[in-house]
């Protein structure tokens, strides 16, 4: 219902306005970027703004979030949309991940030219897929730890690629 950035049509019908309330809890965690937005009605919506969602950049912030969400839901079916900001530009905001990688560490793709800046900027990204990952190992916990890691339908998409010349 949507091309590129462009708004969604008038006559797709979106996720929330598919799952009402009648047949599941929906909870938007995370980055929200859409066309119009009030087309993306959730019951509960947690977007990640400084104001309202804390540190955007730290796994734990969308852990948690989910947490909060599946214990208000208790025994009813839910859909949580959990958009997560990493790994996506500027590479260095917010929360560190656990790990450091060093720019000497990092492989450079054949079709870059290896610079020491490059490489700097390749480990900032490298930072933020650690980051991603821990996110998601954070979201399997809680759904583990709330008794629905069986039962659970787990859909992982990305918008984009990597965002290196010629590496999307």
């Amino acid at each position: 219902g949507a091309f590129g950035i462009f708004p969604i049509r008038d006559d797709a019908a979106t996720w929330p306005e598919l799952l009402t309330r009648e047949h599941c809890a929906t909870a938007l965690i995370g980055k929200l970027h859409v066309a119009p937005p009030e087309r993306f009605r959730f019951e509960r919506t947690q977007v990640n703004t400084q104001a309202d969602f804390g540190d955007e950049r730290d796994p734990r912030t969308y852990a948690t979030h989910l947490d909060n969400f599946l214990g208000a839901v208790g025994e009813r079916r839910f859909c949580a949309v959990v958009s997560c900001i990493d790994p996506h530009r500027p590479f260095d905001g917010g929360a560190k991940a656990e790990s450091a990688i060093a720019p000497a560490d990092v492989w450079v793709p054949p079709f870059l030219i290896d610079t020491p800046e490059l490489r700097a900027h390749l480990a900032k990204y490298a930072v933020a897929v650690q980051r991603l990952d821990q996110c998601v190992a954070g979201l399997l916990e809680v759904l583990a730890a709330r008794g629905h890691a069986e039962d659970t339908l787990v859909v992982f998409t990305s918008d984009n690629g990597t965002p290196f010349l010629f590496a999307k």
